[in-house]
């Protein structure tokens, strides 16, 4: 390769990453407009909008496919709105392969990835939801794939770290709060175990919004509830 040969690719990278920008510029009006289609029933063209939308970030990011995009190509503090609508992308993205058996490796991808996008975002629970009405609605509709949809349904449980009234009576690294992580992780094992994960998770945030605002509850939380969560740390065993 000649100095030519150089310039040449620099002047297709100026091109490309122009491109991309002028891209990354209209990448909402993108998904938009991929959304909309799939309103619509528009599933082909819904993907192809969904697709092109996401591949903008893979490109943005200099990774090989959509599939590649990670949470920590983001800032969770001043992009978490984007966050979001990235996960909503990847769950059309499922559900449009959960109707097709021959996009079942796309199905897979894009389940995971949607899973990669809840875990640990204060729209957890709500993502948790969606997936949990739609695997009940598709039991008799569409039964194929759904035991993979339960596992990712048991993986944003698990995996997730938050444990609200735990961690906002201690604090997020606490060994009390390892423990009970460790505590959820066996839970998630059991189908009852994950129920009682899911009605925590919903509950939690109500019950410290409203110890913020009244003060017994506040009480109640320090006094009682604290020496509960450290009794029950003695019966954990931590992770060898």
């Amino acid at each position: 390769m000649n100095i030519q040969d150089f310039k040449e690719t620099d002047e297709e990278k100026t091109k490309r990453l122009k491109k991309i920008k002028h891209l990354f510029d209209i990448r909402i009006t993108i998904a938009k407009e991929g959304r909309e289609a799939f309103l619509k029933k528009e599933y082909v063209l819904a993907a192809s909008k969904y697709h092109q939308y996401l591949g903008i970030y893979a490109d943005y990011n200099e990774v090989e496919n959509i599939f590649k995009i990670t949470t920590s190509m983001f800032d969770s503090q001043k992009q978490m709105r984007e966050m979001f609508l990235i996960s909503q992308v990847y769950w059309d993205l499922v559900k449009i392969n959960h109707l097709t058996p021959k996009l079942s490796e796309n199905y897979q991808k894009a389940l995971n990835q949607f899973v990669a996008f809840t875990i640990n975002q204060p729209y957890q629970v709500l993502n948790a939801e969606t997936l949990r009405k739609y695997i009940n609605k598709s039991k008799i509709k569409n039964p194929s794939g759904i035991e993979a949809m339960q596992e990712a349904h048991r993986q944003i449980y698990v995996q997730s770290k938050k444990c609200y009234i735990a961690t906002y009576l201690l604090n997020e690294e606490h060994p009390v709060v390892t423990k009970l992580r460790i505590f959820k992780k066996n839970l998630g094992e059991f189908k009852l175990g994950i129920s009682f994960i899911r009605l925590y998770y919903q509950v939690s945030p109500k019950i410290i919004l409203h110890s913020q605002k009244n003060q017994i509850t506040g009480l109640f939380l320090a006094g009682v509830v604290k020496p509960i969560l450290y009794f029950l740390s003695f019966f954990i065993k931590g992770e060898k």
